[in-house]
């Protein structure tokens, strides 16, 4: 299998259909599914209780950055945001190479721990163990929060628009320019290198998903691996509509331009950590509000009355395929 996410034919035949066979659980509103970032259950009271998974190695122990522990948590925090709640425990299991030396062990936990408090959220427990085979240690967080209410797919409507929050390929932009620094510093200005690898300043989402709550806004999901392609096809697939995209205007800064033209990579399917897409009725109402905070907000595109996914760019028209692997593992050089 290619890195990354798992193909979407292979999802659906192997795991997905796998589990819809079990109906075991009747407070189950929401469960697996493409484009489902989290597992809703009914609740007592007047709240939903939430759940998600996120994993992934830890490549670094700075404490900040790609594949640090706060960027693996925050992507969990994300998927939550994007359902219109919030994390309120996390669980942690820690799988590490033979070679991981205790104090390593702790820095891990310290970090988790101290990012946790600043978000509010319980740490609530875990597992660790060593596993022979791999290389750097690998977390799996198990989150769970609440919401306030459920978002179904049947509020989609043909009409309605598609917004999109701060910029595509910010994440997989802020990873190139930190690891391949040496070779864009070859062809770029230290400054603009410097401002790409800052974006990871730009991953969390809750803001902006806080702001689309408070305005109605009928269905969320967070782009992440894959890009906004990848996002686009999900959130459809996810909801069963048509919808039509205008290439020119998805949201994309110039640093990800430069880095992805001498690096051979493609922005639409680049990993896009803190690019939030949100359906609605009233788009520029809802950019409007969340430029008000600061945070860049745009229109680009509408959901149709049909089942075909297209993105336009002037007379040309690309019809979405199901996702493919995120260009940051793609050999595209």
């Amino acid at each position: 299998m290619n890195p990354g996410k798992i193909n979407g034919n292979v999802l659906k035949r192997s795991v997905l259909r796998q589990i819809e066979k079990n109906k075991i659980n009747q407070s189950l509103l929401n469960g697996a599914g493409i484009g489902e970032d989290c597992a809703v259950f009914s609740s007592f009271g007047d709240k939903y209780t939430l759940s998600c998974m996120q994993e992934g190695e830890i490549l670094t122990l700075s404490g900040t950055g790609f594949g640090s522990v706060s960027h693996l948590i925050l992507k969990g925090i994300n998927n939550m945001a994007a359902c219109g709640g919030h994390v309120e425990n996390i669980s942690m299991t820690l799988i590490l190479p033979e070679d991981c030396e205790e104090e390593s062990l702790k820095t891990i936990m310290e970090q988790a721990a101290v990012f946790a408090e600043e978000k509010g959220i319980a740490l609530a427990g875990g597992q660790s163990r060593v596993l022979q085979g791999i290389k750097n240690p690998i977390a799996v967080f198990s989150f769970i929060g609440v919401a306030d209410k459920v978002y179904e797919k049947a509020a989609v409507k043909p009409g309605m628009d598609i917004v999109l929050s701060k910029y595509i390929g910010l994440e997989g932009t802020a990873y190139l320019a930190s690891q391949r620094r040496e070779e864009l510093l070859s062809r770029y200005p230290a400054y603009l290198v410097d401002e790409a690898e800052s974006f990871e300043g730009y991953y969390s989402i809750e803001s902006e998903a806080a702001i689309a709550v408070m305005s109605d806004v009928a269905l969320m999901h967070d782009v992440s691996e894959g890009g906004i392609f990848a996002g686009i096809w999900e959130i459809a697939e996810r909801a069963g509509v048509g919808l039509k995209i205008d290439m020119k205007k998805l949201p994309l800064r110039q640093e990800t331009v430069e880095v992805c033209e001498r690096l051979s990579k493609n922005p639409y399917e680049l990993m896009s950590g803190g690019c939030l897409i949100m359906i609605t009725d009233d788009g520029e109402t809802l950019a409007t509000a969340i430029k008000e905070k600061g945070i860049n907000a745009t229109v680009v595109g509408k959901i149709t009355d049909d089942n075909a996914r297209i993105f336009v760019n002037d007379e040309e028209v690309r019809y979405l395929d199901r996702p493919h692997v995120d260009s940051l593992f793609a050999d595209t050089e």
